[in-house]
């Protein structure tokens, strides 16, 4: 298999370039939903998933798993699928239509008729023109929805592939991008727990008023997107299907994915001295906080040795613990 015959069996190469990522992203998340059911990929499908993400660079993986998201999000929180079949449509037809409807018919009332309140006019004013201004939100919500730019890139006319075009174009010029408000904002939370200087009552406060304690955003830019990216790609090159049985060892993908720091000490050459202290007697929370702990200590060791140089390895992985 390559990304050539993936492209060519599932129709991608008669798809606009702009808009292969949609249909890759769909994929990908009618894949993902196998995994929930704790269904066994064949070996097919894992090699296309593979193959898809693989021939990416970093930026491109993170925004094709932007898009997955998306739609994983949408299938579980929203109703946008259920509103994209003809019943759909007539539904949400019907339901924009009565609303109108409805504040025309209240506005002539009124017009006509005094036996109301003041109070109760502008309150009822107030509710119906919320209703058509939720329901004219709906629908350019589901318009500029990646299902409907899904489902138009997948027609293969011209009308449709001007809609399409028409809509990427607004996103640039709109100062509120409808397109992309849901996907990622590209940051990470930030809290350094060793310098938090917080008191007893302030941490009950920010608790009792659910307050996330987050100090700092940081931007997650291409070089980070790249270190994560080439990582995960190094751990996968290590697993082969066409190791033959029995596995001479390190083979297993269940362990390639399942490792912790003891691949990164044996790298290092100092599994054996230091394995039984991170590794082996800590459980991952604790394992994840002594870490955190030496991150912290190596950081500001290497600040002080180096002056105002600070290596790209050791911002990265300091925004990371």
């Amino acid at each position: 298999m390559s990304i050539e015959d993936i492209n060519r069996a599932l129709g991608f190469h008669n798809i606009a370039s702009q808009f292969v990522h949609l249909h890759e992203a769909h994929l990908l998340f009618q894949i993902s939903k196998m995994l929930f059911t704790d269904y066994m990929l064949p070996f097919s499908t894992h090699m296309t998933s593979y193959l898809i993400l693989s021939s990416k660079n970093a930026a491109d993986a993170f925004r094709l798993i932007e898009v997955e998201l998306g739609f994983m999000f949408d299938a579980l929180y929203t109703k946008v699928i259920t509103g994209l079949c003809w019943q759909g449509f007539l539904l949400r037809a019907i339901s924009c239509s009565s609303s109108i409807a409805a504040l025309l018919a209240f506005a002539r009332m009124t017009i006509n008729c005094h036996a109301y309140s003041t109070t109760n006019i502008v309150v009822s004013y107030c509710l119906l023109v919320g209703a058509v201004l939720h329901e004219i939100y709906s629908f350019v919500f589901l318009v500029f929805s990646d299902w409907v730019m899904l489902w138009l890139s997948k027609q293969h006319n011209q009308w449709a592939t001007a809609v399409c075009q028409a809509i990427v174009s607004s996103n640039q010029k709109w100062p509120f991008n409808w397109y992309d408000r849901k996907k990622w904002r590209g940051t990470m939370a930030q809290q350094d727990r060793i310098g938090d200087e917080n008191t007893l009552v302030k941490m009950l406060l920010k608790q009792l008023l659910r307050i996330k304690d987050f100090r700092s955003w940081e931007k997650v830019d291409l070089q980070l997107k790249d270190a994560i990216f080439n990582y995960l790609l190094q751990k996968r090159l290590r697993f082969s299907h066409y190791i033959p049985l029995p596995d001479p060892g390190m083979n297993n993908l269940n362990e390639i994915l399942a490792e912790r720091s003891d691949q990164v000490l044996r790298t290092e050459g100092c599994l054996e001295k230091e394995s039984r202290t991170i590794t082996v007697d800590a459980d991952f929370r604790e394992s994840l906080l002594l870490w955190y702990i030496a991150i912290d200590i190596c950081y500001y060791d290497d600040s002080r040795t180096n002056g105002a140089y600070v290596d790209p390895n050791a911002r990265i992985s300091k925004s990371l613990s």
